[in-house]
């Protein structure tokens, strides 16, 4: 079973920013090839750091509510790695 949960804008709230631990967000889209390399290589992070974060997978072409989220906390390409601990934004990694 994955460690790796997916997220929508349904469960944003509760899930990314309502979050007591870090929370490790990878913004993606099935479209984009660079997201698909990703998977497997996110899918091992989250496995290995399991107790230290939470790791979740945001379509950001889901759905238009999953677009607005994206683009509110500044995603502008994907794939996108972002941080977010206690509701905070800390930072992304883009590409």
């Amino acid at each position: 079973m994955s460690v790796v949960s997916d997220v929508d804008a349904e469960d944003w709230e509760r899930e990314v920013l309502q979050s007591d631990v870090l929370t490790i967000v990878d913004f993606w889209h099935e479209r984009c090839p660079w997201c698909i390399r990703l998977n497997p290589i996110f899918e091992e992070v989250a496995e290995e750091y399991r107790d230290k974060a939470k790791f979740v997978r945001f379509n950001v072409l889901k759905n238009p509510r999953n677009r607005d989220i994206a683009m509110r906390n500044g995603v502008m390409g994907t794939p996108t790695i972002a941080f977010y601990c206690s509701g905070r934004y800390l930072g992304s990694i883009v590409g």
